[in-house]
């Protein structure tokens, strides 16, 4: 029973670990959630406008994101997502992926 409690609370941290390195966002128009990082990947679904979604990380660069919308997980163009702040000013990814605490 010990081993099973402490195997329970160990995934628990671990899924609780990897939701900290996430980002709240938004998409700013109708975007397709692909498959993988680029347009030759296949659209797996239509994420619509101002759809909230969160950030588990970015290619070198920022150019594509991977996402997290609902149980769909995809990738997303970058220039699509749109961040808040604490101060409510709305922020665009170019160049404030490290400020926004995305990996």
């Amino acid at each position: 029973m010990r081993l099973v409690s402490k195997l329970v609370l160990s995934v628990l941290l671990l899924c609780t670990s990897l939701s900290v390195f996430a980002a709240d966002a938004y998409v700013n128009a109708d975007v397709n959630l692909r498959s993988g990082p680029g347009t030759e990947y296949p659209a797996v679904t239509v994420v619509p406008r101002w759809t909230g979604l969160q950030v588990q990380g970015c290619v070198e660069g920022y150019s594509w994101c991977d996402v997290l919308v609902g149980a769909d997980r995809g990738w997303i163009y970058a220039q699509y997502l749109q961040f808040v702040q604490n101060n409510n000013e709305t922020v665009y990814l170019d160049g404030n992926g490290p400020q926004l605490g995305i990996p």
